[in-house]
């Protein structure tokens, strides 16, 4: 009886499994929101260089906010692409002490940061940062980056 039970109960959770599945590979196969070969507009922009370590570092922590100067949340973490240039930001809101938070990444171009990285900027309103896809660091692919494109702090 115990064997029917559990065997029903796994036919039934399948079907979901498999459209979960299915999504995350959907969006696997999309082109990427964030990718290792950069516009040259905004190669010589504050950090976008070589610019590593400590400077990068600090932006991780600071607060978000859109052009008009609303929050948004937080930098969780900085995406950097192989050749040692910043590829976006991940920025991060919601949740209670790292439970429940919605994490997006934001291509580089669309980030502005003061002169002295105190204050970043996203060129997006909180509606359209809600629509993007997920960030997960296990699959990248699926908030739109480029797998070969690192997290600064893993």
């Amino acid at each position: 009886m115990r064997t029917f039970l559990f065997a029903a109960a796994l036919a039934a959770a399948l079907p979901g499994l498999a459209l979960a599945q299915n999504s995350v590979t959907d969006k696997i196969h999309e082109k990427p929101d964030i990718i290792t070969n950069r516009d040259p507009a905004t190669a010589n922009r504050p950090y976008a260089g070589e610019a590593m370590g400590r400077q990068l570092d600090q932006l991780i922590g600071q607060r978000v906010k859109d052009p008009q100067g609303k929050d948004l949340g937080d930098v969780e973490n900085v995406l950097v692409a192989p050749d040692g240039k910043v590829a976006g930001l991940v920025v991060e809101w919601g949740g209670l002490a790292g439970l429940g938070a919605n994490q997006v990444a934001v291509p580089w171009r669309d980030v502005q940061v003061s002169p002295d990285g105190k204050q970043v900027t996203v060129n997006a309103t909180r509606e359209q940062l809600e629509k993007k896809p997920k960030y997960d660091p296990d699959v990248p692919a699926a908030g739109g980056v480029d797998p070969d494109v690192k997290p600064l702090r893993r």
